[in-house]
């Protein structure tokens, strides 16, 4: 048939019925169902909305990353190790554009956070085990805009692969993007054992 039991057909597209299952299975969970021991030490990519304006290397408008820290400090204050995605911008797609790079992102979520966040500019396999295995109990990492790739608005399972390999946990929180068919969204949710939404989206 093509299919295969991680959500992926043998030609790379999405399996649409375990995405359905998957997208059902969000809805019906979020983050408080998770005890906190089942957070603690865990690998955790949430996909958060981080288009905020900059302007001169400074977010001039955070209201939307305010609108996740209450997911991201529920989890951190549990001990999980946070990989945050998002996009920021218009970028070609066709790799980095430095007007559009969520490093003066990442420097703001830190000051709110009141923490170190670190930037990961290049999320392959390897480098995303890198980060992940430096990362601290309570450790946040922001990995590079995910639009520099053309992949991730085409929803490419290689792309979703990379993005999950080591992670134990996906949590959607990033309303204005949860209804795009995006690497980051939809076909993330297929390839972790547990996808959940983050308290923005539960609202």
């Amino acid at each position: 048939s093509g299919k295969s039991s991680s959500g992926v057909t043998s030609t790379g597209e999405v399996n649409t019925t375990q995405l359905q299952i998957s997208q059902t299975y969000e809805r019906k969970r979020s983050v408080l169902d998770i005890s906190d021991e089942d957070l603690k030490g865990k690998r955790i990519l949430l996909r958060c909305n981080l288009d905020v304006p900059v302007q001169d290397g400074n977010v001039t408008e955070d209201y939307a990353l305010r609108q996740s820290l209450p997911t991201i400090q529920h989890l951190t204050e549990r001990g999980a190790k946070m990989i945050i995605a998002g996009h920021r911008g218009h970028p070609t797609g066709e790799g980095y554009e430095a007007q559009y790079s969520l490093s003066p992102v990442a420097a703001r979520l830190g000051e709110l956070l009141n923490q170190s966040v670190a930037m990961l500019p290049d999320y392959t396999v390897e480098t995303m085990e890198r980060a992940v295995s430096a990362l601290p109990e309570g450790g946040v990492v922001v990995l590079e805009n995910l639009r520099f790739h053309h992949e991730e608005t085409q929803n490419n399972a290689d792309f979703a692969r990379n993005l999950t390999t080591h992670v134990d946990i996906f949590v959607n929180d990033d309303l204005s993007s949860s209804h795009l068919a995006l690497a980051s969204t939809q076909g993330v949710a297929c390839l972790v054992s547990t996808a959940v939404t983050g308290l923005a989206l539960k609202k």
